[in-house]
């Protein structure tokens, strides 16, 4: 599904037989040339075996949403709706949020953004 939100870490989807499956395919473990590179990048190695024998290999020094690789604010945004989906929080509050935050530098008060943090 290319996703890593909320939904993709509840039991009912982990437990998918198609998801069983991939999982038992796969092994986790540190990676010794990942940690020389230190904390500092959260280095990440991929290694894909193929059935023909040959192996794919990708290493990415800093994930989508580091300091380094920032996710952008369509990226930020989509996720927080995500986030606000999946507990049912308001839909309208919560584009009123992006929307207000997306010209915060224009805002002369807060009031309207945290209105919109309060549940009636």
């Amino acid at each position: 599904e290319g996703k890593a939100g909320l939904e993709q870490y509840q039991t009912k989807f982990v437990q998918r037989k198609d998801i069983q499956n991939m999982l038992e395919r796969v092994d986790f473990y540190i990676d010794p040339v990942a940690e020389e590179c230190g904390y500092d990048k959260m280095t990440s190695i991929v290694t894909i075996d193929l059935v023909n024998g040959k192996k794919i290999s990708k290493t990415l020094d800093f994930g989508k949403g580091s300091p380094e690789n920032p996710m952008t604010y369509d990226e930020v945004s989509e996720k927080f709706m995500e986030c606000v989906s999946f507990v049912n929080w308001p839909i309208k509050k919560a584009r009123e949020i992006i929307s207000i935050i997306s010209s915060i530098e224009e805002c002369n008060s807060l009031e309207s953004l945290f209105s919109n943090f309060r549940v009636n």
